[in-house]
């Protein structure tokens, strides 16, 4: 894995709305950026899990509200 630079929070998630937008080409968005293809892997790959986590919650708290 190559390390090319450190990146912040804000750059990190124009990264991933950038690669989401592009259907998920991770090698091209690594190459648009100058970091590496497996962090912008993991970068979508985390983001898409909290949303899926969040989805959840989301969902279990108005089946709560809609069976009381």
């Amino acid at each position: 894995m190559t390390n090319r630079r450190g990146t912040s929070l804000k750059e990190r998630i124009e990264i991933v709305y950038y690669c989401i937008a592009q259907n998920n080409d991770y090698k091209q968005t690594a190459d648009v950026y100058n970091v590496s293809y497996e962090q912008v892997y993991q970068w979508v790959k985390k983001l898409m899990k909290n949303i899926n986590k969040n989805l959840k919650t989301i969902m279990a708290d108005l089946d709560l509200i809609l069976l009381a």
